[in-house]
């Protein structure tokens, strides 16, 4: 649980708890000495089982609306994520229809103070984002970046293209953390809750990483609490 000074009042944030499925060995050494592997974005992007990835993981594409309902769609051809680790969990009571990730897990019971001691292993940390992915089939997120003016479009009509302006609008309409959430709805029943740490280098496709003090944050899942159908 977290908690908010509201000054003099306190605002309770309950977490949920979320779980990691992954293959017996792998628990185990988390729970002997933290060992964990964080994988990039473009990692996540490259798995051939679209259950573990999708090839438009990070796509940023968004689309701002006018006040006279004209719209601009921004096609982002370089997905986020060049300097982000992700880890992925499921929030799903359900685990017995993702046995296909693991027949055991790590249930997490504090994501927040779990995140921020991966942080402090983790070299190079700028800041990180955790939450639910949101699951749309939209091409595009709608983005509000305010009141544009002339900015994109001018008032004889058309498209206006370029401008110290417009790329400071366009560099709004690609920042913030959704891009890093978005995933097909095919996949809802994952229920998957991110985590993301983003450094100030570019990053290989995955980190291997012991942080011990991230495991006093968990509790272990094992085989018999996670049935699976696998043959």
């Amino acid at each position: 649980m977290i908690q908010i000074q509201l000054n003099p009042k306190l605002w309770h944030v309950r977490q949920p708890e979320v779980t990691r499925l992954m293959a017996p060995q792998y628990v185990d050494a988390f729970f002997k000495d933290g060992s964990l592997r964080l994988s990039s974005m473009a990692q996540f992007r490259s798995y051939p089982d679209e259950e573990r990835g999708d090839p438009r993981e990070g796509e940023r594409h968004a689309r701002h609306t006018n006040a006279t309902g004209s719209q601009f769609i921004f096609i982002n051809t370089a997905p986020a994520g060049g300097n982000a680790y992700v880890l992925s969990f499921t929030a799903s009571p359900h685990l017995e229809e993702l046995g296909k990730f693991g027949t055991d897990g790590i249930r997490v019971k504090s994501t927040f103070q779990f995140a921020a001691a991966i942080a402090a292993s983790l070299p190079d940390f700028a800041e990180g984002v955790e939450g639910p992915c949101i699951y749309t089939d939209a091409m595009v997120l709608d983005r509000n970046v305010g009141p544009l003016g002339d900015t994109f479009f001018p008032k004889d009509g058309g498209l206006r293209i370029g401008g110290h302006d417009q790329a400071q609008a366009l560099a709004q309409m690609q920042a913030g953390p959704e891009f890093y959430f978005k995933k097909r709805t095919k996949y809802f029943k994952q229920c998957e809750y991110r985590m993301v740490w983003l450094v100030t280098s570019g990053v290989p496709p995955f980190i291997d990483l012991k942080c011990p003090d991230a495991v006093q944050f968990c509790e272990r899942i094992t085989g018999a609490q996670v049935p699976t159908n696998n043959p």
